[in-house]
Formats: C-alpha cells, sequence, structure tokens
C-alpha cells in the first residue's frame, strides 16, 4: 500500500503543526515541525526587504513607515503564504479624518448601498470595516475563511473576520473586487491597485515645464533690466595683483589632459574666447600657471586656474570679515529674503593688464590668458 503525499486541505496538515508541542518556531517561515533541510521559505523571497530566505511574517527588518502588513496565504498551499500586502493608513474614523481623499462606492449585487471609502495609495489590499458589511445586508456565509492576518508595524493584530468579493461600482465602472473584512473601527480603504482599475488615480510618467510659464510674471522685469540678465555681469574696479620684492617668476609645464576630455577642453577654451573672457597670448610672459578641469553635472568643463606658485608670492590686503553674529545682528526687523546665486562668479572682478599677464596659464592648445574683464 502507497501512502500519497498528497496535501489535506480538511485540517489534519494544522492538528500535526500542534500535535509536536511546545517546540521553537523555525525563524524563516515560523512553523515547527520540519528540519532545516526542509523549510519552505528556503528559496522564497521576503515582500518587506526582497532577501531571500524568509517569509514576509518572519522578517527582521525595521521599516522606518507605519504600515500594516498583510499575511496572506494561498488556499492551495500547503504552508503559511510569503505574500505581504501593505495597508498604508488604516486609522479609527474621526475629525481627522475628514481632509483625506474618498470615494463613494456601490456595494453589493442585487442591492446597491453607497459606501464611503478612504483612497490609500499606499495600500495593496482592500479593507471592508464590519459596520460597512452590515450595512450591505448579505448572509454571514458571503464571508470566506481565510489565513491572512493584519498587522500593524508595532506587530499588534487587527482582527479580520474574513474576506469577501462584491460587486463594486465606482464612477459608473462595475467590477469584482476582494475585500477582507476587519472586526474594528477602522475604515473602509480602497487600495493602490483597485484605485487603479476604477481608473481613480493615473500614472503620470512626465511632466514637462513652460519655461514662459515660470518666468512670464518676471518677464517685464528682465525686460526692464535686460543688462543685468546677459552676458557676464561685472563689480565696479579693478583688482591688481601685488607680488613681492624678489618674488621669483616660475612657468609651470602642461598638464596632461585625458584624451576623452579633449573634444570638451577645446570647446570651452572656445566658448572663453567668444565671451571675452580669456584670449591666446604669443608674446613671451615670465608666468606661466597651470589649470584644473571640473566635469560639471551636465557634462561641460569649468576651466579653474591652479596659481600655487603665484599665490606665494603675492603680497594680500588683510581685511576683517564679518562673522555670522554680526550679519545675524543687522537682519533685525527684514521681511524678506532673497537666496542669490551668481552666474561665473569668478570672472565677475575686472584684472589690470598687468595682473592680467600674471593670470597666464598653459593648454595643450597653447597659452592664454585672462583678459581686464575676467
Amino acid at each position: 500500500m502507497k501512502i500519497g503525499n498528497k496535501p489535506n486541505s480538511s485540517g489534519s496538515f494544522y492538528a500535526r503543526k500542534f500535535s509536536q508541542g511546545r517546540k521553537s518556531a523555525c525563524g524563516k517561515c515560523g512553523l515547527q515541525f520540519h528540519t532545516n533541510k526542509k523549510c519552505p521559505a528556503a528559496k522564497a523571497k521576503c515582500h518587506g526587504c526582497s532577501k531571500i530566505g524568509h517569509y514576509s511574517k518572519m522578517c527582521r527588518f525595521k521599516h522606518n513607515v507605519s504600515t500594516v502588513q498583510e499575511n496572506c496565504e494561498s488556499e492551495q498551499s500547503n504552508y503559511l503564504g510569503n505574500s505581504t500586502y501593505f495597508i498604508g493608513s488604516v486609522n479609527n474614523i474621526g475629525p481627522e479624518s475628514k481632509g483625506k481623499w474618498s470615494v463613494l462606492a456601490c456595494l453589493n449585487n442585487k442591492k446597491e448601498v453607497p459606501i464611503r471609502m478612504f483612497i490609500d495609495t499606499g495600500a495593496e489590499a482592500n479593507v471592508l470595516s464590519l459596520n460597512d458589511f452590515k450595512m450591505l445586508k448579505l448572509p454571514k456565509s458571503s464571508i470566506k475563511e481565510t489565513m491572512s492576518k493584519l498587522t500593524n508595524y508595532g506587530g499588534s493584530e487587527i482582527p479580520i473576520i474574513g474576506q469577501c468579493v462584491l460587486d463594486c461600482k465606482i464612477n459608473n465602472r462595475s467590477m469584482l473586487t476582494r475585500f477582507f473584512v476587519c472586526d474594528s473601527d477602522q475604515p473602509t480603504i480602497l487600495g493602490l491597485r483597485s484605485c487603479e482599475n476604477f481608473e481613480i488615480i493615473k500614472k503620470v510618467c512626465v511632466v514637462k515645464e513652460n519655461n514662459f510659464s515660470r518666468f512670464g510674471e518676471y518677464s517685464s522685469l528682465m525686460t526692464q533690466f535686460s543688462d543685468l540678465f546677459t552676458g557676464l555681469g561685472c563689480l565696479p574696479g579693478e583688482s591688481h595683483i601685488t607680488l613681492k620684492e624678489n618674488a621669483q617668476p616660475h612657468v609651470d609645464p602642461p598638464r596632461k589632459v585625458p584624451f576623452k576630455l579633449m573634444t570638451r577642453y577645446k570647446k570651452e577654451l572656445e566658448n572663453m574666447c567668444a565671451n571675452e573672457v580669456i584670449e591666446k597670448v604669443t608674446k613671451p610672459t615670465q608666468w606661466v600657471n597651470s589649470v584644473v578641469l571640473v566635469e560639471k553635472p551636465d557634462q561641460s568643463l569649468r576651466v579653474c586656474l591652479d596659481p600655487k606658485p603665484l599665490n606665494q608670492e603675492i603680497l594680500r590686503p588683510r581685511y576683517q570679515l564679518p562673522t555670522l553674529e554680526n550679519i545675524r545682528s543687522e537682519l533685525t526687523g527684514a521681511t524678506h529674503f532673497s537666496k542669490l546665486d551668481a552666474s561665473s562668479a569668478f570672472w565677475s572682478v575686472r584684472l589690470d593688464k598687468k595682473s592680467s599677464d600674471l593670470c597666464t596659464f598653459n593648454t595643450p592648445f597653447g597659452r592664454f590668458k585672462f583678459l581686464n574683464f575676467g
């Protein structure tokens, strides 16, 4: 006589589970009667942390959001299910719930009964409160047993009676929808998938912004002061670099530039020449500096002067900078604040003729220097 391993759905499976006594439960699947090599969760994927080897209900990962999890069991499975549904917000009905999004749905096939449902795009399942279920006046047999559980983030279980499939009608669209009947004062919730099925919400993949709409209210201001919004702005006056009495001139050799940056490097130098920030040098100069290339997020290059030897020979004027406390004291009574970002701020100070020659630098395409307007 051969005994098969056909699953038994009459309850003997669970009778065997509890007949083993008070043994410690498996930390991966929650069962108590199997060996380590036969754990049903060995190849299961956790829906909470996405790791392999344990069910979601046994996951030890600490979430930083307040959620309610539903550990759902497939009725055709031998073991406790490994599916997890998140119910983003299950709260008591009160004045604070008035500001939440809700929709009026009609349930019950024979007699449509309007039920107020809260929209929760963070929920992966639908919840029907027991009070709302009683309003439908359906027989208790319409509630089917389920091994699913609703637990809040703290681990306490929210009592559910079972699940039911109802004909749900929202916005003239009707379809069969599964609800978990909750035996508490929780509101009825419509989850993400049902919200999409009833076209309550839609995915928005691309959001385009019109530059005119962003600057439209300031267009007249920009037109009136157009000289401030075009080209490079310069601060008043000129800057003069004073060298020490016995300063020794220094010439840096050209630095090697990666081949993949050559094209962009040359293009940036051409743009700087077109904007009259730099110009090519053909005469001999006593000082020749190096440059550092900085790659911007838009893949363009920023050419930065690296005058380390020159800096060591400069006589600097000393000024006392204000402290944060000094600045705060001047803000007393201020009502308007602006956050400004200067474009090409390092090019906003004019250099005199002699200082311009000191700012000569080497490139693979020849020598350049910053102009009086750079």
